[in-house]
C-alpha cells in the first residue's frame, strides 16, 4: 500500500502562495449509473487559485496519467482570489478535507491504495 503524507493543515495557504499545486483525491463517484473517479486541484495563477474538479470514468492502475485522460473536462469551475477563498470554496462546495491535501502528483498513489483495498464511495 502506498502512504501518502498530506499537507499540513497549517501550511496549505502558503503551500498556495508559494505557487504550489495541491490536489485531492475524493474517491469514488457515480453519475447516471456510470462509476467515476473524482478528485480536485488547486491551481496558483496570476489571476488567482482555479480550482478544477475532475471526474473520469474509473479506470484500472495501469492508466494513471488521469488528467491527461480524454474524458476530462479541462475547466476550472471557479477561480477565487486567495488561498483561503480556494479551501473553503473546495471544503464548502466540492467535500474536500484540509487534512487530505496532498501535493501534485501524488494524489495517483491513494487511487493505487483504493484499488489494492478495495475501498468504495467512502475514501
Amino acid at each position: 500500500m502506498v502512504r501518502m503524507r498530506p499537507v499540513a493543515a497549517t501550511i496549505l495557504e502558503s503551500t498556495l502562495s508559494r505557487g504550489t499545486t495541491l490536489e485531492q483525491f475524493i474517491g469514488d463517484a457515480r453519475d447516471d449509473g456510470n462509476k467515476l473517479i473524482r478528485w480536485i486541484e488547486l491551481v496558483p495563477k496570476a489571476a488567482g487559485i482555479e480550482v478544477w474538479d475532475y471526474s473520469v470514468a474509473d479506470f484500472d492502475e495501469e492508466c494513471l496519467a488521469v488528467p491527461d485522460s480524454p474524458e476530462v473536462e479541462q475547466k476550472p469551475v471557479a477561480v477565487v482570489a486567495d488561498p483561503q477563498q480556494a479551501l473553503e470554496f473546495a471544503r464548502s462546495r466540492l467535500g474536500t478535507r484540509h487534512d487530505r491535501w496532498v501535493n501534485q502528483g501524488m494524489s495517483p498513489g491513494e487511487f493505487i491504495d483504493r484499488l489494492h483495498v478495495g475501498r468504495a464511495f467512502a475514501w
